[in-house]
């Protein structure tokens, strides 16, 4: 029996696996701001839906960079009651089995490579458009080396402010395309955003970062997802590859371009593929 967890600021996704080959059953539910009280609560659910099952291992993704010793996380967006908890230890000690820490955009990426649209694929980029960006690099279905992680919704596309001048906070890719900064820039949710002119603008902007994330990651595949692709309305996809083929002119080919296919399940797919290593 195999428990995963992906954890968000608002929502976290809990699922088993009987087998370690295929999830059975998630649920959602609202995440405790509280670090002690997400502890107590999640035992009590990952053992009902296991059935009080013994669980042989768990993975845990969470937004935010994980520390070297892949315990925990520091700056966790929207949780800072979680910043620099030895989050494993805590599960280990309440699950008395082994636990897996490791970021949720990172597990994402894993699990498309893993189980998704890029199977079949050696070196795979993947990055998730949500409440903020995240995504990581996988090559040979494992998370790629880092010193501290993967975080491509902080590369800086707007330097002297001429895309976005009504952007108040510092030029970077998250703080221009994810549904957090349109809320900011428009003050009202992307649902609400009717303006063709807007989404197009968003398109080049995402095309911008994914021009990077090819040149520095050298992938064969990079995927997207997050509700900000496959949401209505959403990032047109024909337009952010349009602008994608036409910036990069570096590689002889350019990487291939698809939408996530797990979509909501990436990060316990991811989990899942990590329990297998």
């Amino acid at each position: 029996m195999y428990i995963l967890f992906d954890i968000g600021g608002t929502k976290t996704r809990i699922a088993f696996s009987e087998n370690g080959k295929l999830i059975n059953k998630s649920e959602s539910i609202e995440t405790p701001q509280k670090f002690l009280d997400a502890v107590l609560m999640f035992k009590d659910l990952a053992f009902k839906l296991s059935g009080g099952k013994k669980i042989k291992k768990i993975a845990i993704g969470i937004a935010g960079p994980i520390n070297n010793e892949r315990t925990g996380v520091a700056n966790a967006p929207n949780l800072p009651d979680w910043d620099f908890k030895d989050i494993k230890s805590y599960f280990e000690k309440a699950f008395s089995c082994e636990v897996m820490v490791e970021n949720d955009a990172a597990l994402g990426a894993l699990g498309e490579a893993v189980y998704g649209e890029g199977r079949g694929y050696e070196v795979v980029g993947f990055l998730t458009v949500s409440t903020g960006i995240g995504g990581a690099k996988i090559a040979n279905k494992k998370i790629a080396p880092s010193f501290q992680g993967f975080e491509p919704g902080h590369m800086i596309i707007d330097a002297d402010r001429t895309l976005c001048p009504t952007c108040e906070n510092p030029p970077y890719l998250e703080n221009m395309c994810s549904g957090k900064s349109l809320i900011q820039r428009f003050k009202k949710p992307p649902k609400e955003i009717d303006n063709p002119r807007i989404w197009e603008e968003l398109a080049l902007w995402l095309a911008y970062g994914l021009n990077n994330a090819a040149v520095l990651w050298s992938p064969e595949i990079i995927i997207l997802g997050g509700p900000m692709i496959f949401g209505a309305p959403a990032i047109p996809f024909e337009s952010i590859e349009k602008h994608f083929k036409e910036l990069m002119k570096v590689f002889p080919e350019c990487p291939v371009l698809k939408i996530a296919k797990l979509k909501d399940e990436v990060g316990l797919w991811g989990g899942l593929a990590l329990l297998n290593q």
